[in-house]
């Protein structure tokens, strides 16, 4: 593992730390990319099993790829992370069977539960592109998250998420 001492961020690439069903979660500093090993866009596309993940090692990409490792699912191919709130159906993998995909709005009745997908509109801190993260564990204080492209700081031993959110 690399970090960079001056900022404390973790080179492109380096493993931040483990999701649920033991799906690695990486830091995508761009600024710290080999430009030898990464020389086109090409060399950033990422596949698993032959399956487009996404882009290394961008939000959208994590989210793909815990689908794809713990369900054998995947959601169709987005421009943009927030769009993946207005998809109806995950696809297998395996035999190509749509899986009904239900989207609920911030404040709604209905909690997030682990695994779900929490997806950030295109506005505020996410200007433009909207992002998503994996949903751990919930509380009635706060929402505990993994996710890729905020923040490339490895996590201590005993956390197993990115960052906990006020619920």
């Amino acid at each position: 593992m690399q970090q960079d001492a001056k900022q404390g961020s973790a080179s492109f690439g380096t493993v931040l730390g483990v999701a649920p069903g033991g799906v690695r979660v990486y830091s995508s500093d761009y600024a710290t990319v080999d430009r030898r090993a990464m020389a086109d866009r090409q060399s950033f596309r990422h596949f698993v099993d032959d399956v487009y993940m996404g882009y290394k090692w961008q939000c959208v990409e994590l989210a793909r790829r815990f689908l794809y490792v713990n369900y054998g699912l995947v959601f169709g191919d987005v421009a943009m992370a927030y769009e993946i709130f207005a998809l109806r159906s995950l696809r297998s993998v395996r035999d190509g069977a749509l899986h009904p995909l239900r989207s609920f709005r911030n404040g709604s009745k209905r909690r997030p539960e682990p695994h779900c997908l929490l997806i950030w509109n295109d506005d505020g801190e996410f200007e433009h592109t909207g992002h998503v993260a994996v949903v751990t564990e919930v509380t009635d204080h706060w929402v505990r998250v993994v996710e890729q492209n905020v923040g490339h700081h490895v996590w201590g031993a005993a956390q197993p998420f990115s960052r906990q959110l006020v619920a």
